[in-house]
């Protein structure tokens, strides 16, 4: 079916979940479920599987900002890239912040290491590094490190 704004807002599923496949750009998509959601998808094969990758809502893209972004997903599958996996190990790192890996890095600290000498390091890691806290981790690097302590230095 020839994919267009007004189709897509009329389509109706007669199951659980549905995917209508554009004639245009093959692979790419809108998948209905049952509670009413409408998304852009791309499906793939690789590896012998096939993989689904969401590319948005119909309620926040245009049909065309979709096709672009689905032509980007099918070119780095094409490049042998996976982009659903890219995608949730994107969300997972996202979710790895400073503080976690602090307060983890602390808790194994606590059998090696002399009441006294933890306590100096969590107050530090607590009150030096404190804006560095919500940060993924992906995002510390040399240079944020290097101006947090340029701010410790002059403290």
């Amino acid at each position: 079916m020839k994919l267009t704004q007004s189709n897509i807002a009329k389509l109706k599923s007669s199951k659980a979940d549905e995917i209508f496949f554009d004639d245009e750009l093959k692979r790419f998509g809108v998948r209905l479920r049952d509670g009413g959601s409408r998304k852009y998808i791309v499906q793939y094969r690789l590896g012998g599987n096939t993989r689904r990758h969401t590319i948005g809502s119909t309620e926040t893209l245009t049909l065309g900002e979709a096709r672009k972004k689905a032509r980007k997903a099918l070119v780095a599958v094409d490049e042998g890239k996976d982009p659903a996996a890219e995608k949730e190990s994107n969300r997972a790192a996202a979710a790895l912040t400073f503080a976690t890996v602090m307060r983890d890095y602390l808790e194994q600290c606590e059998a090696s290491l002399k009441p006294k000498t933890l306590v100096g390091y969590r107050g530090d890691l607590e009150r030096l590094w404190k804006p560095l806290h919500k940060l993924a981790l992906s995002a510390v690097n040399r240079a944020v490190v290097a101006a947090q302590l340029r701010v410790i230095a002059k403290g």
